[in-house]
């Protein structure tokens, strides 16, 4: 089973993260991430569902103390701060404080972005 927590933490987590700091990421996308991550730890301690055994169980057999979509919100926090410690001059700064006119799909994604990284702000 240490193989298998290693592996995890060391393939699974990040793989699964890979580019997390730009995601916008719904409440049914966390559920299906912590479905896969689920899935993830009862196979490695070798637990199916019908054994009910509960998810913060699991937890503790497998070591895994965070979720992926708590680690998700902490990604999309840092690359906030990062990105609004830049100088004002920086290209990536320009085109985040950039002004749409009209109602775009590019700026119902900003929009979406940020009243995420505010319920991750209140959450923490």
């Amino acid at each position: 089973m240490d193989i298998k927590i290693v592996l995890y933490k060391e393939v699974i987590v990040p793989t699964g993260l890979y580019g997390s700091d730009f995601w916008v990421i719904k409440v049914t996308e966390k559920h299906k991430l912590k479905v896969f991550e689920m899935k993830c730890l009862r196979s490695m301690a070798g637990v199916s569902r019908v054994d009910s055994v509960r998810n913060k169980l699991m937890r503790e057999r497998t070591d895994v103390r965070k979720e992926l979509a708590a680690r998700v919100d902490v990604n999309v926090l840092r690359w906030f701060g990062h990105s609004e410690r830049m100088d004002d001059g920086c290209l990536l700064k320009k085109v985040m404080n950039a002004r749409v006119d009209g109602r775009s799909k590019q700026e119902e994604v900003l929009f979406a972005v940020v009243e995420e990284l505010c319920e991750c702000v209140c959450e923490t």
